[in-house]
């Protein structure tokens, strides 16, 4: 009794949907709605499903039933039931003698059964902790009361449970909008295929703000799209060179096209939303300094490789002609994704690949904003970013040796639900801080190697950090060249975790020890810092140090100095 008081004290009593932050349908027949709201202890459930027989949901960090918190509960004549069980090795549930939710309301009438429950956020004893990572939420639900140990889900959906949902804001009364999007786009009969559309820049009479972006998939093509970019181009400014013009993007023509466009506009994935800028920000368009046309980057997924399926899905840009404070733009940072520079071992439980942004701080300084005196700039927002081999990614975030908070982390990534989440509490960044974006994988289930690249075959390793005001650095990545003589064949790593850590040090550049390479690029060219020294790889307990400028990265900037580098634009931006 006492805890449900103390829930009852924390949420109040009331058990409408409207009262709750989160609120959607989990399936598409919209059977089964799910509300939740959270405090710093606790997070409260309300379920509303048609159905008179039973009530599951589940918390699992892969979306299986193994090692899963599981809460069914309902009414049964009259009378309310509830029960807590756990996922064994086997998958199969173990019911609890002490249930860690508690069941505040329940109701059945109209064919349908409406719940209220809840349960603590961690504790040192809960088998399931809720954290701001992704959390698979397993639901489903029974024709009857009755509860047997082979239950089969019915669904599982991944939502980040510890974020709020900003109510929609009022757009401002002269609000616009534009779509870059496809137009009956036949998508290859291909598992993966990225295709690229380029767009010339609206005619506008003025600069405008671009003050949210929205996904805007066709109907039925969800299964399709995966992510989608929006690139901005400079350069190549032929008429008739950049518009409509659209392919298999990094190949032939669209290769030419798609090598002047340097700056991430907005990126969307599978599970973002529509994504609203502070108010105080906006994203130029139409300015003399903005791209001269745009590119739509679409990554198909047809693992079935259909035939003849058009395609007009793309993003909605709302505009307005009320000018916003600051300019905001996208940092790309993490690994150079350039052929087998990424090389990731088979049969690995966890592999580490670390992308750093070291060298490139002189260009993290406002562009175009005379109103701002403070130091450095603001993170708003990040989209963390690889494929099917991830399992975990975070932002790491250094100052004056010191480590400072994640920025931004996932320990349960998924693939398929990706999003720009905001920042709350706007984060500074100063031009000598490093950013670091370490992943880490798990391919247990693959017998070869799986290389760096663009393919969900392939791997990235990337965050897209939205910021202001807009700096002109653009993209800040690293790679490294290691021996390939030193990483053997793929059957070495079978049952043999000790090799796959070894292969993480090498290919880190850490045994033997080898200089990366750190390219910074922004609207016009890109530079390429030789030689670069990898920061020691942290333990699982980092300590708050990070290790002190060496030789080598001295040596990098004085290369830099005497004109050894590689530039492959002359004109560099000061």
């Amino acid at each position: 009794m006492y805890f449900l008081a103390f829930v009852l004290s924390c949420f109040g009593s009331s058990v409408l949907a409207d009262d709750y932050s989160r609120s959607l349908y989990l399936d598409p027949n919209k059977t089964y709605h799910l509300s939740w709201k959270f405090n710093k202890s606790h997070i409260e459930f309300h379920t509303e499903v048609k159905t008179l027989g039973y009530v599951m949901l589940g918390l699992s960090t892969d979306g299986n039933l193994k090692n899963a918190d599981v809460f069914f509960a309902g009414v049964s004549n009259g009378q309310p039931y509830s029960s807590n069980y756990y996922g064994n090795s086997d998958g199969k549930l173990s019911l609890q003698s002490i249930s860690e939710w508690h069941l505040m309301y329940s109701n059945e009438s109209n064919m349908e059964t409406t719940l209220t429950f809840s349960r603590e956020l961690s504790g040192p004893n809960m088998k399931m902790n809720i954290t701001q990572n992704t959390m698979r939420v397993l639901w489903g639900y029974g024709k009857t009361d009755m509860i047997n140990e082979n239950f089969q889900l019915d669904g599982v959906k991944s939502l980040y449970l510890l974020e709020d949902q900003l109510p929609e804001p009022e757009m401002p009364n002269d609000a616009f909008h534009i779509q870059f999007r496809m137009n009956k786009t036949r998508i290859p009969n291909s598992e993966t295929t990225y295709w690229c559309k380029s767009f010339e820049t609206p005619q506008l009479d003025e600069q405008v703000h671009a003050i949210a972006f929205s996904p805007d998939i066709q109907k039925g093509h969800k299964d399709f799209v995966h992510h989608m970019i929006v690139y901005g181009c400079y350069g190549n400014t032929e008429k008739g060179n950049n518009n409509r013009h659209e392919g298999e993007c990094y190949l032939g023509s669209m290769l030419i096209h798609w090598r002047y466009c340097t700056e991430v506009v907005f990126g969307w994935a599978v599970g973002g939303e529509k994504f609203v800028l502070p108010k105080h920000t906006g994203m130029s368009f139409g300015g003399k300094d903005d791209p001269v046309y745009y590119l739509l980057e679409m990554h198909y997924d047809n693992p079935q490789e259909k035939e003849g399926v058009l395609d007009s899905s793309g993003i909605d840009i709302t505009l307005t002609k009320s000018k916003r404070q600051y300019n905001v733009g996208i940092l790309s940072v993490g690994y150079t994704v350039r052929g087998c520079t990424q090389l990731i071992p088979p049969y690995a439980k966890e592999f580490k690949y670390y992308g750093n942004c070291e060298a490139c701080g002189s260009m993290i300084k406002p562009e175009r904003n005379n109103q701002w005196n403070e130091d450095g700039v603001k993170m708003i927002g990040v989209l963390l970013h690889a494929h099917k081999a991830a399992k975990k990614i975070r932002l790491h975030h250094y100052r004056d040796g010191k480590k400072l908070p994640d920025i931004m982390y996932d320990d349960n990534y998924d693939f398929d639900y990706q999003d720009l989440r905001r920042i709350e509490k706007e984060i500074t960044l100063l031009k000598d801080d490093i950013l670091q974006v370490e992943c880490v994988y798990g391919t247990t289930d693959r017998t070869n190697f799986t290389e760096g690249g663009f393919s969900t075959k392939h791997e990235m390793c990337q965050a897209y950090i939205m910021h202001y005001p807009e700096i002109k650095l653009k993209r800040c990545t690293s790679g490294l060249n290691f021996d390939h003589k030193l990483i053997g064949t793929n059957l070495q790593y079978k049952n043999n975790q000790s090799a796959v850590k070894k292969m993480e040090l090498i290919v880190n550049g850490l045994e033997p020890e080898v200089g990366f390479i750190q390219t910074c690029v922004n609207k016009t060219s890109r530079i390429e810092y030789m030689n670069q020294t990898f920061p020691v790889i942290k333990s699982d307990d980092p300590t708050t140090q990070q290790p002190p400028t060496t030789e080598k990265n001295s040596a990098a900037k004085f290369f830099v100095k005497t004109g050894m580098i590689f530039i492959s634009i002359s004109y560099w931006l000061i």
